[in-house]
């Protein structure tokens, strides 16, 4: 159902800075890829381990992608801008066309709020050659800038997260739910996912948790029944966690009825 690429056509043939994009797009294309077997969805991965030169990577992979039996395409970058900075800049998804800007906004909004990378939106572009050549809807994920020391080091502290992140959204594309059994489970960056059995009840959590508008009026709820005031601004900078959201919203219903 999903055909998903690292760009490229090896380490060190992409953007550079304090790390490497290919080496880094392997390792999120390959877990995001996992994390969607996982769940039982059908994932093709491809690599470009053939060519030497963008000139042939580029055919290659869009022939490689259009070969494969799928629903979306998905291509794995970072991006980069001029010199080194330790300011955040922040993730983005690219498109060729409108038809798909709401998934692409999903994804991009997704990786930031679980991150706390920028969100730089959803970008139309007609001249890129993987957007222009794959015949089913394809989006490209701008993780973070590997320029950028902030959006590195989030990258680093969130990566289960982002890739998360990105296969919840890849399966909702697709029309189905990935529920994952998290039972005990701590991630790595100290961030515990949800531990939801029922479908109906994940999917719920999933619908209030990703709507910013639905997370503000949880945080405003339990300012008002006497949380402090900073969990708005965690809010607001996008560090306020998921766990952290519905144990707001289970602390103002106590207050409130006590």
């Amino acid at each position: 159902m999903i055909s998903i690429s690292p760009g490229h056509y090896g380490p060190r043939t992409g953007a550079s800075g304090f790390i490497d994009e290919v080496t880094e797009a392997i390792k999120v294309s390959k877990e995001v890829a996992k994390t969607l077997r996982a769940a039982n969805i059908q994932t093709n991965y491809i690599e470009d381990n053939v060519n030497k030169s963008q000139s042939k990577n580029i055919p290659w992979l869009i022939a490689q992608h259009n070969k494969t039996s799928r629903q979306i395409d998905v291509s794995i970058h970072f991006n980069a801008s001029g010199g080194t900075h330790d300011r955040g800049i922040g993730t983005e998804t690219l498109i060729y066309s409108g038809n798909n800007q709401d998934t692409a906004a999903a994804i991009t909004d997704a990786i930031s709020r679980v991150s706390g990378l920028k969100n730089r939106a959803v970008k139309i572009r007609k001249d890129i050659g993987i957007l222009k050549g794959t015949n089913k809807p394809c989006y490209l994920i701008e993780v973070c800038f590997v320029n950028s020391r902030t959006d590195v080091d989030l990258y680093r502290k969130h990566f289960n997260a982002i890739c998360q992140a990105i296969a919840a959204e890849l399966a909702k594309a697709v029309g189905k739910i990935l529920t994952v059994n998290t039972t005990a489970a701590v991630k790595s960056e100290g961030v515990r996912t949800l531990d939801i059995n029922s479908p109906s009840l994940n999917e719920l959590a999933k619908s209030i948790l990703d709507s910013k508008a639905q997370r503000e009026i949880i945080v405003n709820y339990a300012i008002a029944e006497g949380m402090h005031k900073s969990w708005l601004e965690k809010l607001e900078n996008r560090t306020i966690t998921n766990d952290e959201i519905l144990v707001l919203s289970a602390a103002a219903v106590v207050n409130a009825n006590k």
